[in-house]
């Protein structure tokens, strides 16, 4: 009963997938299909109209260069017959070009091709004119007009001019023709039914030939409902035109305030879909029946097997479950779209979030652009890791990571993903801190006013600082690898290596540098790096004494003088004193007082 009951589900349940991933993947494929076909018309379309676009930005740059020279060309201010055959020649050479004209600020006039104009015409008061003023200097387009005489659409540029004193004097207009860019449109085709339409953002439409009963008609006349969306950013989207649905597609040109926009039939632009839907459905049936076939042969077998494995995969279940649940570092399973499908405690920790909030969040998609890059290698098949700050989308926390995303299948893109998190936030700090340590030490080292020099173990120096440079009168090239324990003074190598044994030593006396050749007096200690024992290096601080020894010698040059000075005096006083006790003594005999007054 048992076993009946397992080989049930087991039929029903691999027939109940087949059934959900045949209509899964013909959903799947069939929504592909068609967005494919979608961005197939899009992708030809926006080629096709960026195109256009640039053919019409570079016409555009054309006329306004050509207008720009009219402009500053010396005739301008000239006589009338000379302006006009000015704006004949070029008309002769600019094929387009409907009219050139010119107005002046005292109402002067002149046009090419030459028309009857009535007496009292002013153009001062046309908009033109009054538009090209207010540029000063720069060249406006007009809104597209429709030239009666020829049927032509045309787009009429303006540009104020100077006169001698520099002041805006008139204008110069030019009239173009749009009718090479509506021939370049009757020649751009999308697809079986596709055309390409022209709308100033005025809202006037230019279409090609084909269709020329839409020129000059506004948006709101064309009567296509949804069409207004064209003006919006540049998009895919969809129109009813005679009650059909239309795929249409726009592109904007801002630098001549045209859009362009691809139409195509939404039937036309499916047409594949459909024919790859139909044959999806004829082999989802065929695989249908045979794997209900297979299903029915195969399930007593794989129903033993079932049950013969069942047991040891919850057991493994369980184990691995305990080791990613334990973990000391955070642990994540990517789907291989980069969707988080499971997560462990310590994961939701590091991110300061609920576990229920992250399980579903697509990494892949919502996370930052580094950490996207990271998921996107390791969703390819190769291992990747990141190692930098990061700010959990989810819980806000921010944190040092290490994380080593390592696929599922190595090798396969696209793949399932594990991940490991480690929270490094604190070795991070300890880096900067020493970072920080070593930057003060070394301002230290450069900036002592004493000269210091490491030694390393062999006695050679590794680095010294400007000081140091500066007493032995060398430069850095020469003193660094400069081997002081064979090639200095006996005295100074028998100080070197004392400090090298693990000993301090001082040395202290007059030195000549054998790097630089500069001789002074000196007084160096030399500290081992590791002391009490062979050491690895040996820093020393060095100080040139001279002036002081200069100093010292002079002092004992001036007290030894003194000395002498004082000799000098005390035997002059006591000779005096001695002669005086002469003089009373003789004057004692002689029966008279004593002339000196002797202090003993």
């Amino acid at each position: 009963m048992m076993f009946t009951s397992l080989k049930f589900r087991m039929n029903a349940g691999f027939m109940s997938i087949i059934f959900v991933s045949v209509l899964l993947v013909g959903l799947a494929a069939s929504m592909y299909s068609a967005k494919e076909s979608l961005r197939n018309f899009e992708s030809h379309a926006r080629r096709q109209m960026s195109a256009l676009a640039a053919m019409t930005e570079f016409f555009y740059d054309e006329v306004r260069n050509d207008i720009d020279q009219l402009a500053g060309a010396p005739v301008v201010g000239g006589t009338e017959r000379g302006i006009y055959e000015l704006f004949e020649h070029y008309a002769m050479y600019h094929p387009g070009t409907l009219r050139v004209c010119m107005a002046t600020a005292d109402a002067g006039y002149v046009q090419w091709p030459e028309a009857d104009v009535s007496e009292d015409f002013d153009p001062r008061t046309q908009q033109w004119y009054a538009k090209g003023m207010h540029a000063a200097g720069r060249v406006v387009e007009m809104e597209p007009y429709l030239e009666m005489s020829t049927g032509e659409i045309v787009v009429r540029f303006v540009r104020s001019f100077k006169n001698m004193d520099g002041a805006s004097h008139g204008v110069v207009a030019i009239d173009i023709s749009m009718r090479r860019l509506a021939i370049l449109l009757s020649r751009k085709v999308i697809g079986e039914s596709g055309r390409i339409m022209m709308i100033h953002t005025s809202g006037i439409a230019l279409t090609d030939l084909a269709f020329p009963e839409s020129d000059l008609k506004s948006v709101s006349e064309l009567g296509i409902e949804g069409f207004e969306r064209m003006f919006g950013p540049n998009a895919l989207f969809s129109a009813t035109i005679d009650g059909e649905t239309h795929i249409l597609s726009s592109v904007r040109s801002d630098a001549t305030g045209w859009i362009f926009a691809a139409d195509a039939r939404e039937k036309d632009v499916m047409s594949a879909t459909r024919a790859i839907q139909k044959m999806l459905l004829l082999i989802s049936i065929g695989v249908g029946l045979v794997s209900v076939i297979l299903i029915i042969v195969f399930s007593s077998v794989l129903t033993e097997i079932v049950k013969t494995q069942e047991a040891h995969i919850r057991e493994s279940e369980m184990r691995h479950r305990i080791i990613f649940e334990k973990s000391p570092l955070g642990m994540i399973r990517f789907s291989d779209d980069g969707e988080i499908l499971d997560c462990n405690d310590k994961f939701a920790e590091l991110m300061g979030s609920a576990r229920e909030k992250l399980i579903g969040f697509n990494t892949a998609r919502g996370s930052s652009p580094e950490m996207r890059e990271k998921i996107r290698i390791a969703l390819e098949g190769e291992p990747s890791v990141y190692e930098n700050e990061y700010t959990s989308v989810n819980g806000g926390r921010t944190l040092y990571l290490r994380v080593v995303f390592n696929p599922i299948e190595p090798g396969k893109n696209p793949t399932g993903v594990i991940a490991t998190l480690e929270d490094i936030t604190e070795a991070k700090k300890a880096e900067a801190a020493l970072r920080e340590s070593e930057m003060r030490h070394r301002v230290i080292f450069e900036k002592s006013p004493l000269g210091l020099a490491r030694f390393d173990r062999e006695g050679v120096i590794t680095d010294c600082n400007q000081r140091y440079m500066e007493i032995m009168g060398a430069t850095r090239e020469t003193l660094i690898g400069f081997d002081a324990l064979r090639r200095s003074t006996p005295e100074m190598r028998e100080r070197i290596g004392a400090a090298l044994a693990g000993e301090p030593s001082v040395y202290e006396g007059e030195f000549t540098s054998v790097t630089g050749g500069r001789t002074f007096f000196m007084r160096a200690a030399f500290n081992p790096l590791e002391s009490g024992r062979r050491s690895s290096g040996v820093i020393a601080t060095v100080e040139d004494i001279t002036e002081r020894k200069m100093i010292e010698r002079e002092v004992r040059a001036n007290l030894e003088e003194l000395e002498r000075f004082s000799r000098l005096v005390v035997g002059r006083e006591e000779r005096m004193i001695q002669l005086k006790q002469e003089v009373n003594d003789f004057l004692v005999a002689r029966g008279d007082d004593p002339k000196y007054k002797i202090v003993e």
